[in-house]
């Protein structure tokens, strides 16, 4: 008997506002203990003071970035579709907001609605979700709405994917 195994990549897009690097330091995560791999400690994020971010805004608008990860989401899926690949793009972040004001961003929601494999950048993201459903992520004192969904959030937000990888894989 032969055995068919189906494979679905499940491509998760995360923070889009992070800038992460690498360090020689060895960075001091005992505060934070929560299924950690020894390679991380060589990496952290960057973080910006509130001033800081003020300045970077006014040059980096947040909709012209957004707009530029679905411009590249949309060449990857339709790169992976011709290539038939079963996958599905999900939000690991907030909902992005569809601004239609924003000329540089026309018709971008209506290109990604033609794309039903990119599943939940409008609504339903595992941020939002998670906040709807309540669910604190395990560091939530350190990042509050965004923090890292622990077994709860990822079982939550597995459920919520099941229909999708079912239906593309």
């Amino acid at each position: 008997m032969t055995a068919i195994v189906l494979v679905c990549y499940c491509i998760g897009i995360g923070s889009i506002y992070r800038d992460d690097f690498h360090t020689e330091d060895v960075l001091d995560f005992n505060k934070y203990k929560y299924k950690f791999y020894h390679e991380e400690h060589c990496s952290d994020s960057a973080n910006f003071s509130n001033t800081d971010k003020g300045f970077i805004l006014k040059f980096v608008h947040g909709e012209y970035i957004e707009t530029n990860i679905f411009y590249r989401l949309i060449a990857l899926h339709d790169f992976l579709m011709y290539n038939n690949v079963n996958f599905i793009i999900h939000n690991l972040g907030s909902n992005f907001y569809n601004n239609k004001q924003f000329l540089f961003a026309s018709g971008i929601y209506e290109q990604i609605e033609k794309r039903p494999r990119i599943v939940n950048f409008y609504e339903n993201s595992l941020h939002d979700l998670m906040l709807d459903n309540k669910i604190k992520g395990w560091d939530y004192d350190r990042y509050g709405n965004m923090a890292h969904p622990d077994e709860e959030g990822h079982a939550m937000y597995a459920d919520f994917l099941w229909d999708y990888v079912d239906e593309y894989r």
